[in-house]
């Protein structure tokens, strides 16, 4: 599709994974080094997690060493690579993209229906979402959705403009009459992102970026590619 990824490769676990694999699949010096002394909890999302970015990776074709860490805890994908990981309790899942010309972004982020309470919400939409969201049938699902979607625009943006992005700097809307979508799988929907202030890394994207995102179980997903201008 114009402005967006030319090979592009995803895998996700839903429910429960075997944590007695994870470490014959993820068994790099530069990602094990990484959770030495982390918690136990920690370790079983990380190591899920890259599990699902190395056989994403390896359906491209791109033989790597390892994907390492940067400072603010972002992965360090292989050159001509960018991608992103989410993880959370029951969910975990990665998308990859080869990108050597430097053309676009890829967030996906996940989370529990309902961990988006009214003190979360407060702090990560403004009162046109807040309304948005007030006006769905599934008030949970939504206000997840609309979450997800600007946490994907986050990870989307940082390898290219390496600068911080607040939840306040975009706006999300539901599309069309702003109803979710309840499909054979569970409920799906769309979300439009435009810029809602003038920090200077918004520049950097073709606006407006549309989000899907869908529920399975009790996880919301969403993911997105943000377009870079030219």
């Amino acid at each position: 599709m114009p402005g967006g990824p030319g090979s592009l490769s995803a895998f996700e676990v839903l429910g429960q994974v075997d944590h007695s694999l994870l470490h014959s699949i993820v068994n790099f010096d530069a990602e094990t080094d990484l959770i030495a002394t982390a918690s136990s909890l920690r370790r079983r999302h990380f190591l899920a997690g890259r599990s699902c970015a190395h056989a994403a990776l390896s359906a491209l074709g791109v033989h790597h060493e390892g994907i390492g860490r940067h400072d603010s805890r972002a992965p360090l994908w292989p050159s001509g690579v960018i991608g992103a990981i989410t993880h959370t309790e029951g969910y975990v899942a990665a998308a990859i993209a080869l990108d050597p010309a430097a053309e676009f972004g890829i967030g996906i982020d996940a989370e529990q229906v309902g961990r988006v309470d009214e003190g979360v919400a407060r702090r990560v939409m403004n009162e046109a979402e807040r309304d948005a969201v007030a006006g769905q049938a599934d008030e949970d699902v939504a206000a997840t959705a609309l979450f997800c979607a600007k946490e994907s625009f986050y990870k989307a943006q940082w390898p290219h403009t390496k600068a911080w992005v607040g939840f306040e700097d975009v706006t999300v809307s539901f599309e069309g009459d702003g109803t979710i979508t309840t499909t054979s799988a569970g409920p799906a929907g769309t979300l439009v992102l435009r810029p809602a202030t003038e920090r200077p890394a918004l520049n950097d994207f073709v606006w407006p970026i549309v989000a899907n995102y869908f529920v399975a179980g009790q996880v919301t997903v969403a993911g997105l590619v943000a377009s870079h201008r030219r």
